[in-house]
């Protein structure tokens, strides 16, 4: 199976370097009020990735974390 949609628990407070980086199939990422913080090239290569919604309590994101759309 691929992974498709993902829903980071509440509580967690940090989304790790390279976390999900090349999940190509990866469409939708749901993140807590509880990430403060989002490392480099986290997302990284999720090519799919169109739904992101980034809470507001959220003080790092890191280096190319996400995919650049053009």
């Amino acid at each position: 199976h691929l992974l498709k949609n993902v829903t980071i628990q509440d509580g967690v407070r940090m989304i790790g370097r390279s976390a999900f980086s090349i999940c190509s199939s990866l469409t939708s990422i749901t993140i807590p009020n509880t990430v403060i913080k989002i490392s480099d090239l986290a997302f990284w290569g999720c090519k799919s990735l169109t739904n992101v919604v980034i809470p507001s309590c959220c003080l790092t994101i890191g280096f190319e974390a996400f995919p650049l759309k053009c």
